[in-house]
């Protein structure tokens, strides 16, 4: 998150990491933690055995960045009275904006970008959970996009995610990869022709 911190960040970031580590697909680095991680450094650099020292400074470089910047998220609470039966219907709303990066550190190349707009009928609980799950969708699949690597039968298919990224029910587009495709001045890559084969539930 740019700016300023808020606990709403705080709890997108720490699911964010949850579901990129159930994807199965990255190594998670924490950068939120530095001062706890300084002060154990410290006592381990005094005191540990030779090979522990060695570990000691096998801290790992992130590949990827998703910076962010959060916009209009609030919840309005509604009160309704009805004269004639005496009731107070109570509706709750909930919505939140979320712009957002993908950033490729070694090149500094913006490998995705997009804004998510959640909205509901509910409280600022389920626009977290709605913002983390599309995120952390649109996060994995813009660097390890779902592939089918496997078909020995329609009811057995195995593909190359798995924890919290794909659910019972959900329906995907199959689509065949064919020859890819170059621009012909700049020689970029323009993705491989897409054509679509079914639908895999």
């Amino acid at each position: 998150q740019q700016g300023r911190r808020t606990e709403f960040g705080t709890q997108l970031r720490d699911r964010l990491v949850a579901y990129l580590t159930q994807s199965r697909r990255f190594a998670v680095l924490d950068r939120a933690n530095d001062a706890a991680y300084d002060r154990e450094m410290a006592l381990l650099a005094a005191d540990a055995p030779i090979a522990e020292r060695v570990r000691i400074g096998q801290a790992l470089g992130t590949d990827y960045v998703v910076v962010g910047r959060m916009r209009n998220v609030g919840a309005v609470r509604q009160e309704t009275y009805i004269t004639i039966t005496g009731e107070t219907i109570v509706r709750q709303f909930a919505r939140g904006d979320l712009d957002f990066q993908v950033i490729e550190i070694a090149t500094r190349q913006v490998l995705h970008a997009g804004t998510i707009n959640a909205g509901t009928a509910g409280n600022l609980t389920q626009i977290l959970t709605r913002m983390s799950e599309e995120l952390g969708r649109q996060v994995t699949q813009s660097i390890y996009p779902l592939r089918l690597i496997a078909m020995t039968n329609p009811d057995e298919l195995i593909i190359n995610q798995g924890g919290v990224t794909v659910q019972q029910g959900q329906r995907f587009r199959a689509m065949q990869l064919g020859e890819e495709m170059f621009d012909p001045h700049t020689r970029e890559s323009l993705g491989r022709v897409e054509r679509e084969t079914g639908i895999i539930q």
